[in-house]
């Protein structure tokens, strides 16, 4: 498995909410703000969503582009949460991670 910023990728990690960043391009095809449904469910599973907010690195520096979950995320930061369980899958290459979202 390829190792990226010290951890492995293309699992589940728990990362700084600091390190989250939306992807541009996530911007374009999603609205993405908190819900009161989505946060009565996270709620309900013990403060965690169902799915996890699956992430990407950012080559360019230390974090990560957020590809599938900013809801969730900003759900998870209406509820106080300074770190989130995220999967972290390994691509960099633009075009793949547009895909991905």
């Amino acid at each position: 498995m390829k190792v990226f910023f010290e951890k492995e990728v293309d699992s589940i990690q728990s990362i700084a909410i600091d390190k989250l960043v939306e992807h541009p391009y996530h911007k374009e095809v999603y609205e993405s703000s908190p819900s009161s449904m989505l946060e009565e469910s996270i709620k309900r599973t013990g403060d965690k969503p169902i799915y996890p907010i699956v992430v990407v690195p950012n080559p360019e520096n230390d974090m990560y582009w957020v590809v599938s979950g900013m809801g969730r995320l900003a759900t998870l930061v209406q509820l106080g949460q300074n770190e989130v369980e995220v999967k972290v899958l390994p691509y960099t290459c633009e075009e793949t991670v547009k895909n991905l979202i």
